[in-house]
């Protein structure tokens, strides 16, 4: 298996090195410590009425200090994960173009980031290139958010199901990643509502009623499927599948307020354009204190 992790200095960074650190990886798998710096003419203007300064001699001390933390990061998870094949690898440019042009010719399994960065750390992961990465990349996508007890014994995992297309990628991802086995697990589907102010309400009362039941019924088919595939590898866990009607953001932000899970595993169908701004999955990441898993929904499934 194939790990990609986005660095910066930062203690979010650090915290997603922790999380990589921890995970029992299978004996063959390969990480990449991937460290990207836009070189920022403001500060270069601001050295240059100090001191006179070449963009060269800027770009070549942004990347020295650059090269300096990757070696830090490196010597930490090669302590963390002795035998494994850890390389390190420094960038100048745009972060989400250089990220996503990795995993393009890399071709990781799991990309793992911070939940924040620095220089314009809003926009490292909270904004336009956690939207972008998310959005593009063609692997899993890991948000670490925070280092939350995970020694406890009551290690629990939200797994949202929102059709029967995420079911084999969810399985697969989970049959690979070594996540730690989950002592409790809840496995959620999210049931629209028949709203009152639809098409439908132009419908005879005990058809609505009718339809109701049939998505009911049809999150409780989804969810008890996903929980026989995993049963068999989390047999210690209790897994629990549960179906709630709602809004699919607010009612998963609302478990994860009230259940306070570890990790939450989610697959996202890439949808484009102004759908992906209020998408799931990037809600989740945003609001989410806790770690979270994108897994990308193949095109043919969905």
């Amino acid at each position: 298996m194939k790990v990609l992790i986005a660095v910066d200095d930062s203690q979010f960074s650090q915290e997603a090195l922790n999380f990589v650190g921890r995970c029992p990886w299978p004996d063959a798998s390969e990480f990449r410590v991937l460290n990207v710096n836009e070189v920022d003419r403001g500060i270069l203007m601001e050295l240059k009425a100090e001191h006179p300064v070449t963009l060269k001699e800027f770009e070549e001390k942004v990347y020295g200090d650059a090269s300096n933390l990757i070696a830090t990061r490196v010597a930490y998870l090669k302590e963390k994960l002795p035998g494994k094949t850890i390389e390190g690898r420094t960038e100048l440019g745009d972060p989400r173009e250089a990220i996503l042009k990795t995993v393009e010719e890399w071709q990781p399994r799991v990309l793992v980031m911070g939940s924040h960065g620095r220089t314009g750390i809003k926009k490292f992961l909270l904004g336009s290139v956690a939207e972008q990465v998310l959005l593009r990349a063609g692997c899993a996508v890991v948000i670490v958010k925070g280092e939350r007890d995970q020694e406890n014994t009551d290690f629990r995992v939200l797994i949202p199901i929102e059709d029967r297309s995420c079911i084999d990628p969810l399985v697969d991802f989970l049959s690979e990643f070594p996540i730690k086995q989950a002592s409790h697990c809840k496995v959620v589907h999210i049931v629209t509502p028949v709203l009152v102010n639809s098409l439908m309400s132009f419908l005879p009362a005990p058809l609505t009623e009718e339809i109701a039941r049939d998505r009911w019924r049809k999150g409780e088919e989804i969810t008890g499927a996903f929980v026989e595939r995993i049963r068999g590898s989390w047999n210690e866990a209790n897994i629990e599948p549960v179906v709630v009607e709602g809004d699919t953001k607010l009612e998963i932000l609302d478990i994860i307020e009230k259940w306070t899970p570890h990790v939450v595993l989610l697959g996202s169908h890439k949808k484009k354009g102004i759908a992906a701004l209020g998408s799931v999955s990037s809600a989740i990441v945003a609001h989410s204190p806790c770690t979270t898993a994108v897994i990308p929904i193949p095109a043919d499934r969905a």
